[in-house]
This record gives structure tokens, C-alpha cells and sequence, in this order.
């Protein structure tokens, strides 16, 4: 390392930092306070122990999120009733990890459109709001990944380009602009998504996901159970499942879920769309 680069002055990585967000549109954020190396100017600028690493910002549209049922005001009743119900549920969450020190949780259900990926996100956006630590949010249904649809972002790579080596971390991950909560998307369906899930690349990454940041809580949204061994395959990277049911999935559904993620410690249920709720989605 050059003695220019280890003298960097805060105002120089300022200039940087600008620069930067005029000429690419990236802002630079952040990550860590912990670093020895500098790397491309590109991605990353040294001052002393301060590492700025490149994160996407996306804007962040309240009222398009709301319609998908992703909630981050309390507006009205019925969205004031979901956000309690989504504080119930992290407050337990959190309660169930604390005790074991876990910090991987996949959130999974016996089959599609139970709405796993809304509540996954419900979940990441009041833990990182509302609690002291940080939240990462996975998308890992590789075969109908959905997370930039709900935030409505184009990304330029996903997770799967990690995986295969083909672009770093840092490079993927996307700021909503809540504070502490980062994304990690996917970005085209995978139909192996299976085996790629069991690589040793896949358990590399979850790892350091959790051991880059102890505070930080990964939150996966996985595929569905029933729809092939890609929950058994993250089995031994994960510290727990959280299991989100409807009305609609039968009493054998949920036995068959039960039994392929026996070896996986059940944070808790989401039942979703109850007929005991006031309205459609919110029961837990």
C-alpha cells in the first residue's frame, strides 16, 4: 500500500464519495470498521480503519410498497393492526435466536403464495427499525426470486453471481434506504437452483454473512418446502426456520413440511389470511 493511500484525508474520501455518486449514481456507504487492505478506487477508499464499500440505493416508495402489503407507517387501523402483529412476531423472533445466539433465520412455507417473501420482508424491515440490531434480507427462491419485484428494482447482478464467482459481495448488495436493512437479491430464475444451493460456495457465503457483522440478523427467503430439497440443502447453514402456513394448506402439507425440516430449530408459525383475523392477511 502506497503512503498516499494511507494518508488519505477524511475530506479526500469525501471528494471521493461525491465523485463517485456523480459519475456511477453509487452512493458509498459504510461497512466496516475493521479493514487493513485498500482495493480499487472503485469500490472501496481507506482513512485509517474506515472502509467505504459500494452499495446500491434504491428510492424508496412507500405507497407502492403498501400495496404489495409491505407496511413502514402506521396510516390507518388495519395497517396499524399489521405493523403490531409484524412487532409481535420480530419481538419473539428475536427472543427465540437470542437465546441459542443465532443469527441465520429461513423463512419458508409448505408451498407458493403463502406469502413467505411479504413476511420475510415485513420481519427484516421492523427488525432493523425497531431493534439494535441490523438486517440482511436473502433472497434466495432462486427458481422465483422476488424481492426486487416487491421493491421494484432492476439489479445489476444477484446472488447467484456470487455463488459462481463471477462478482463480489459488495457489488450486489442494494439499500432500501430503511435504516439498517440491506438486501442481497437475486435476479433471473435458476432451475438448478437445488444443486446450487448445496455447494460449498452457498455455505461459504452464508458464513460470512454472519461472521462479517456479529449485531447483523440474515433473514433468507427461501423457496417453498414441498417444492423440491432446496430448504434440506440450506439446512446445515441456517439457525433456525420460521414457517409461514395460509388457510389453504392441508393437514398433510403441513406434516410433510414438518418432517423434511426436522433438522432445522422452528423459530415460530405465521398463519396468514386466518379466518379468525379481522381482515385477510395478518394472524399470528
Amino acid at each position: 500500500m502506497s503512503s498516499d493511500k494511507k494518508n488519505l484525508t477524511r475530506s479526500s474520501i469525501e471528494d471521493a464519495m461525491v465523485k463517485a455518486k456523480k459519475t456511477t449514481g453509487t452512493e458509498l456507504v459504510p461497512q466496516s470498521t475493521d479493514a487493513t487492505q485498500v482495493s480499487s478506487a472503485k469500490i472501496r477508499y481507506l482513512d485509517k480503519n474506515i472502509v467505504l464499500s459500494k452499495t446500491t440505493r434504491i428510492p424508496l416508495n412507500k405507497e407502492a410498497l403498501k400495496q404489495k402489503h409491505i407496511f413502514l407507517d402506521t396510516e390507518d387501523k388495519n395497517t396499524a393492526i399489521a405493523i403490531s402483529a409484524y412487532r409481535h412476531l420480530r419481538t419473539n423472533i428475536l427472543k427465540t435466536l437470542n437465546a441459542f445466539g443465532g443469527q441465520t433465520l429461513l423463512v419458508t412455507g409448505p408451498t407458493a403464495s403463502v406469502g413467505k417473501t411479504t413476511t420475510a420482508i415485513n420481519l427484516a424491515i421492523n427488525i432493523a427499525r425497531h431493534s439494535q440490531r441490523t438486517a440482511l434480507l436473502v433472497d434466495l427462491d432462486l427458481r422465483k426470486p422476488d424481492l426486487h419485484k416487491v421493491f421494484d428494482f432492476e439489479p445489476e447482478f444477484g446472488v447467484i453471481d456470487i455463488i459462481k464467482g463471477k462478482t463480489p459481495l459488495e457489488d450486489v448488495l442494494v439499500s432500501p434506504q430503511i435504516e439498517r436493512l440491506t438486501l442481497l437479491p437475486g435476479k433471473e430464475a435458476y432451475e438448478d437452483s437445488s444443486e446450487l444451493l448445496s455447494t460449498g460456495a452457498m455455505s461459504n457465503l452464508l458464513q460470512d454473512l454472519k461472521s462479517r457483522y456479529p449485531e447483523r440478523l440474515v433473514i433468507i427467503d427461501s423457496p417453498p418446502v414441498l417444492g423440491g430439497d432446496h430448504v434440506e440443502a440450506l439446512s446445515a447453514s441456517v439457525d433456525a426456520c420460521l414457517i409461514v402456513v395460509d388457510k389453504t394448506n392441508r393437514k398433510h402439507e403441513l406434516k410433510e413440511t414438518l418432517r423434511r425440516v426436522h433438522d432445522i430449530k422452528i423459530a415460530g408459525y405465521v398463519l396468514n389470511r386466518s379466518l379468525e383475523a379481522k381482515f385477510d392477511r395478518y394472524y399470528y
